[in-house]
């Protein structure tokens, strides 16, 4: 698993660190992405497009890696839920720092055109299946 944490409410510029990726277990499993979204902010219908930058893929040059919204939680999410998903009680509070979020999970979206295996806003993305 790998943790990207940002402070709810911020503003968030390119390479800033957002979300928690993990992988799943089957090779043909969707990768998919877990966001914690301000509740005022989370009106976001299933399906809604989302793109997300990689910090290991600068955004200049690859673009931005391309999903859609699978999941929308129905209720804020508590530091001591978020603490339970992720294993860390720093980060939990820094994502309720601002009042507790709701959890969203994005399904990236898979091209046979890249070499990651993933859409990019780009026609390449970036030039390895281990970035995403």
């Amino acid at each position: 698993m790998t943790t990207l944490a940002a402070r709810i409410g911020t503003v968030v510029t390119t390479g800033s660190d957002v979300a928690t990726l993990e992988r799943v277990a089957g090779t043909d499993d969707p990768l998919l992405a877990m966001l914690y979204v301000p509740a005022d902010s989370a009106a976001l219908p299933v399906g809604t497009s989302v793109d997300l930058a990689v910090q290991s893929a600068p955004t200049a040059e690859y673009g931005k890696l391309r999903g859609r919204v699978q999941a929308v939680g129905r209720a804020a999410q508590s530091r001591q839920k978020i603490t339970g998903f992720l294993g860390d009680k720093e980060l939990a509070g820094q994502f309720t720092q601002d009042g507790p979020p709701v959890a969203v999970v994005v399904r990236l979206e898979k091209s046979t055109r890249t070499k990651s295996g993933y859409a990019w806003s780009t026609a390449d993305g970036p030039p390895s299946r281990s970035t995403p």
